[in-house]
């Protein structure tokens, strides 16, 4: 006699997960694909005032959290005209067996967060935590939370018996951190130090590096040892604020190990081609400047847009988008 598929079977049947393969607490991957918000009510528009960021002098809504405005009258027309979005109350997401997911904003970071895109971009990957499942909407409830992917209150995982040691699984825990530190320190300050006559050249580490090109412009960049050998150096080069590029230089033919190679060699990653240079301002004005044009290029063209942080569509056609709003991602090695 025929019985119609239950809710459970019906789940089986399209996404292939058994209680064993999808169930509460389980870690899975999946991708941002939308941010939920509640809309304003005219009441929250009629009090709302546009909040100015100290570091970059751009008003923002407070609200959205994600237009921003050059200009006080592009703030009150966001208001007044309704485009405000509202306010962030999650995240959606995607799954691989083609569920959907919500993660709630207090269930995002374990920090407070008001805006989700200063914790996570749109089509990014992430890991989270089933804490609910739907099977009749094929949708689960999640948390990103770092306490909950490492389940510090082991809501999860399977109990512990009364025989566990847990004194000594907390001075394990405490001896590996204590030798990350240490390694970390070691690799920071892992560098000898150069005797290299260049208005560009520093003995600083990654960090001490980064901190000063914080400052700088678009394109400027900074020679220093590197912590691969005493044949190496790199350099450290802006793109755009919060993005940096290292470039690995091999040094030949050098008189001794503090002084700098009379030729300079720079492997192309991709295609490991090597290309040869003379000297330090060849590299500068030969390598980086063109690259440094090029993005100086694409940041200022009229059609760039920033995805991560829209603008606002107030924008006058034909404005130029501010270099430092940039959200290319390269990623950096010391």
């Amino acid at each position: 006699r025929y019985e119609p598929p239950t809710p459970e079977d019906l789940f089986h049947f399209i996404t292939k997960e058994t209680p064993a393969t999808f169930h509460l607490g389980k870690l899975i991957q999946c991708q941002v694909f939308d941010f939920a918000r509640k809309l304003p009510t005219p009441s929250q528009l009629e009090a709302a005032q546009p909040e100015k960021d100290e570091a970059t002098g751009i008003l923002k809504c407070p609200l959205c959290h994600t237009e921003r405005f050059h200009h006080v009258k592009e703030a009150w027309n966001h208001f007044d005209s309704n485009r405000c979005k509202g306010t962030p109350i999650g995240v959606r997401v995607r799954l691989d067996n083609g569920c959907s997911g919500f993660i709630k904003l207090r269930d995002l970071s374990d920090s407070p967060v008001s805006n989700p895109l200063d914790r996570v971009k749109l089509h990014q990957v992430i890991y989270a935590r089933i804490v609910n499942i739907n099977i009749e909407r094929f949708s689960v409830d999640l948390t990103s939370k770092s306490s909950d992917l490492r389940d510090d209150n082991e809501r999860w995982r399977p109990p512990k018996d009364t025989y566990y040691d847990r004194t000594l699984e907390t001075d394990d825990l405490n001896d590996a951190e204590k030798e990350k530190q240490l390694k970390q320190a070691v690799k920071e300050r892992s560098f000898i130090k150069r005797v290299i006559a260049h208005p560009s050249f520093m003995n600083i580490n990654y960090t001490e590096c980064e901190r000063i090109l914080l400052t700088k412009d678009l394109g400027d960049a900074i020679v220093r040892p590197s912590s691969k050998a005493n044949d190496h150096l790199t350099i450290t080069w802006k793109l755009v604020d919060g993005v940096l590029h290292n470039i690995d230089v091999i040094e030949k033919s050098k008189t001794n190990q503090f002084s700098l190679g009379k030729r300079l060699l720079i492997i192309d990653p991709r295609t490991q081609e090597t290309e040869e240079f003379e000297d330090l301002d060849e590299i500068l004005a030969r390598y980086i400047k063109p690259m440094a044009n090029t993005v100086s290029d694409i940041v200022t063209h009229k059609y760039y847009r920033n995805l991560s942080q829209p603008l606002p569509s107030a924008t006058p056609t034909g404005s130029t988008t501010p270099a430092q709003t940039a959200a290319t991602t390269i990623p950096s090695s010391t």
